[in-house]
């Protein structure tokens, strides 16, 4: 949201942004940066926006993985070979975010 916000150039409301959190330890954390007067460097910004993304992604890593065994349990394949997919993209998305090579 944050680096939508930036790109397109609308300003940035970050009321508006932490409303769409779920996770209230991401609520805390995101609220102490943007509302935190020392925490206005936008490569310093970037680097906890990116926290964020990966732990986020690492939740739905987390969730692929047990749709994963639980269809290699029920012997299907169509979802499994689904979940590992997502699980291989999600990998590949913070890859990105860490600035690494696909």
């Amino acid at each position: 949201f944050i680096i939508i916000a930036y790109d397109s150039g609308k300003k940035f409301n970050p009321n508006e942004f932490i409303s769409l959190l779920n996770d209230e330890n991401d609520i805390q954390y995101i609220s102490k940066i943007l509302l935190d007067d020392k925490f206005t460097d936008e490569g310093q910004l970037q680097g906890y926006i990116n926290i964020v993304s990966i732990d986020n992604i690492n939740m739905r890593i987390k969730e692929k993985k047990s749709t994963y065994n639980n269809a290699l349990k029920a012997n299907d394949i169509e979802t499994a070979n689904e979940a590992l997919m997502q699980i291989n993209s999600l990998k590949r998305a913070v890859d990105l975010i860490k600035g690494g090579a696909l």
